[in-house]
């Protein structure tokens, strides 16, 4: 391979390439020296299986990825990171390591079990490169670059002149065909339940974008660069019904039911590593100053919601009631994440969570708390080509459309920009059709035939 230049980082500037999973831009990462790169190719939830089909069929493209990013960062280490049970990735990484020399450049492959939270960096940056998450940092603060592997693969594409505009999506839950499959960034939701043989719980459902643990629900939303997985569920699964929950209720809740247990920190991830993340002392003192309440004891909160989902006995939500704290203290106060959490008397600069074990929980006995018994499905990878009907794509907030309607659009054309000065990326077509709405969302409508021959798959002839 030769020498990777200052070239490749302007491509990923001008194509706008984000983490697949954090939705950051990849350009900043990248600009940034590592020690230590990390392939994430741990789905560390239930139903989320595209990154382990990725890894088992195209192992040598994210392996290359990593090295691209390793001479870009200038790291002297790389690993590659794989749950177990995942044997199909973790056989296809050994191969590839072995034949196509990436040993030689300190790349290595760990294999974790599995378990929940075994994905999020920090536990990632802590196990592999022995580093802590710095206050109110990202790993990347103490020299460890994790990058999910479908970052990695977009990388290379980019590099050999192909603009990402689609990703690999599991489409799993209460469908009839569980599967795996390629989706441009914009394939409405439904698209994708319809190609999975449609609903199959028999009544009013709806789709949870990503995995049960961080996703959102969203049944008229579509594919964007940080969509893994949509799982249909029907609208009384518990997990519905506590997102849909007001954040009033969530506080009054907490209000008269919280017993200071402690439980939601003991097992916090961020709590165990360090961070001055108490959900417990957040709960408890609900009636203080939001901004005071956030910035002292909800600082370094991950969004895992093991706290809400999981340790919580009485089923209420610390998860909410922190992510709404902190929304309300960015706008009351100008640096809500400065000192965090430092003047807690059991704030110890870090070493605190070095002396607890991390929160381990066996992905199947989460999956029953969860209420997915019968619906966490292998959903297997299908190469075949995948016909879309038209993309629904979200302008940049503060762009506007470059296309007008009745526009004609080929694969990877630029179709809308976004405002100055601002850190949103081009929006690009991933398919070939006619511009059809461009307000409020940008529609691009194709025949089934254009759709088809615009989307193979990347191991079709």
């Amino acid at each position: 391979m030769k020498p990777v230049t200052h070239d490749l980082l302007e491509r990923v500037r001008e194509a706008g390439l984000v983490g697949a999973a954090s939705g950051d831009p990849l350009v900043d990462k990248l600009s940034r020296p590592a020690e230590v790169v990390i392939a994430n190719g741990v789905s560390a939830e239930p139903l989320l299986r595209a990154d382990a089909h990725l890894v088992a069929h195209f192992a040598g493209q994210v392996l290359t990825g990593l090295k691209l990013a390793m001479q870009l960062t200038r790291a002297k280490k790389g690993a590659i990171a794989l749950k177990r049970s995942d044997r199909e990735a973790v056989a296809a990484a050994k191969r590839a390591i072995a034949e196509d020399g990436f040993a030689k450049f300190h790349v290595d492959l760990v294999e974790l079990p599995s378990f929940y939270p075994a994905g999020e960096e920090g536990f990632l940056a802590a196990t592999i490169a022995g580093k802590t998450v710095p206050t109110g940092g990202s790993a990347q603060d103490a020299g460890v670059l994790v990058l999910n592997v479908m970052s990695l693969y977009q990388l290379v594409d980019l590099r050999r002149g192909k603009s990402p505009t689609r990703r690999l999506v599991t489409v799993t839950g209460a469908v009839r065909r569980p599967v795996t499959v390629w989706a441009p960034w914009g394939t409405p939701f439904e698209t994708l339940v319809a190609h999975a043989g449609g609903a199959s719980c028999g009544g009013p459902w709806t789709v949870l974008a990503g995995g049960p643990m961080r996703g959102r629900l969203d049944a008229t939303g579509a594919v964007s660069a940080t969509t893994g997985a949509i799982a249909v569920l029907p609208l009384d699964h518990r997990l519905v019904r506590r997102r849909l929950e007001p954040i009033t209720v969530v506080r009054r809740r907490a209000q008269d039911a919280c017993h200071g247990c402690q439980r939601c920190t003991e097992l916090c991830p961020a709590w165990q590593q360090g961070q001055p993340t108490e959900p417990h002392r957040v709960m408890r003192a609900l009636w203080a100053d939001p901004a005071t309440v956030a910035s002292r004891w909800a600082g370094g909160c991950t969004g895992c919601n093991l706290c809400t989902f999981y340790a919580c006995p009485v089923e209420l939500n610390p998860a909410s009631l922190m992510a709404d704290l902190a929304r309300r203290s960015l706008v009351e106060s100008p640096s809500p994440i400065q000192g965090l959490g430092e003047d807690s008397p059991h704030w110890k600069g870090g070493v605190r969570g070095r002396n607890r074990p991390p929160a381990r929980i066996p992905l199947g006995r989460l999956a029953r708390r969860l209420g997915l018994t019968g619906l966490d499905h292998v959903a297997p990878y299908d190469p075949a080509e995948l016909a879309v009907p038209y993309l629904d794509l979200e302008v940049p907030p503060g762009g506007a459309p470059c296309v007008r309607i009745g526009d004609w659009v080929t694969y990877g054309q630029v179709v809308a920009r976004p405002g100055p000065g601002t850190d949103e990326v081009p929006l690009r077509s991933g398919i070939e059709g006619t511009v059809v709405a461009v307000e409020p969302r940008l529609r691009i409508a194709s025949s089934v035939k254009a759709s088809v021959l615009s989307l193979k798959s990347p191991d079709a002839p």
